[in-house]
């Protein structure tokens, strides 16, 4: 990498790391008390995570003067992040607002299948790269993890009002999660590609994402408990 594209990667990835690190602290200062939703804090320990990753990023960009596209250790933030942002929705959220005996929510199920898919279509493209099997196989487990999370944010966002009165009034939290779980693929996509102007666009739709998903959170948290 040249100096203006390494002080670019540290720019954009310093603004990511940053917005980041504001929802992380804004989900802390909410969530980490007693009595507060556990979703919520599994969402603020994803930021804290993908925090980390970032952290990582900018201190490998620092010591190689490249952005890896090989196993560094940021990935298992991102990894990390994926895998909370999954069990809160999975775990802590899905029973609450799909019926599983309701068959009309069927069809909402399989749509919901499009985010995973759409995560190994960005993925393909990747394995026609001169890329080494260990950074494809890298991006694979990144990618493995993004898909199921993707699932159940587009599936939350999909379906119509349930009895508990939850996801409607966390949609706007749920668009904004798919769209981080998209643009993070897409960033890694760019990487792989080496794509520094596309990867630069992706970052910064991504930061200004993490900044906005704490407090659509907490808005659409409110709602649900004032019902």
């Amino acid at each position: 990498m040249s100096k203006e594209q390494i002080l670019l990667a540290v720019i954009f990835y310093g603004v990511l790391m940053l917005c980041t690190l504001f929802a992380f602290i804004f989900g802390a200062i909410n969530y980490f008390k007693k009595g507060k939703p556990l979703f919520c804090q599994l969402v603020t320990c994803a930021m804290g995570c993908f925090t980390m990753a970032y952290i990582f990023e900018l201190l490998q960009i620092f010591i190689t003067k490249n952005i890896e596209t090989g196993f560094q250790v940021g990935n298992l933030g991102i990894i990390g992040g994926m895998a909370f942002l999954f069990t809160a929705s999975f775990g802590e959220l899905d029973d609450k607002v799909d019926d599983k005996k309701d068959k009309s929510l069927l069809k909402y199920r399989y749509i919901a299948l499009l985010a995973p898919l759409l995560i190994l279509l960005i993925y393909v493209p990747s394995l026609f790269t001169s890329n080494t099997i260990e950074t494809k196989i890298v991006t694979l487990i990144q990618f493995i993890f993004i898909g199921p999370a993707a699932y159940y944010s587009f599936k939350h966002l999909l379906l119509p009002k349930d009895k508990l009165g939850i996801v409607k009034p966390i949609k706007i939290y749920s668009l904004i999660e798919l769209l981080i779980e998209l643009f993070i693929t897409l960033e890694l996509s760019a990487i792989n590609h080496g794509s520094t102007l596309f990867m630069i666009i992706f970052v910064v739709i991504s930061s200004i994402l993490f900044i906005l998903i704490i407090p659509f959170l907490k808005k659409g948290v409110k709602k649900w408990t004032q019902q």
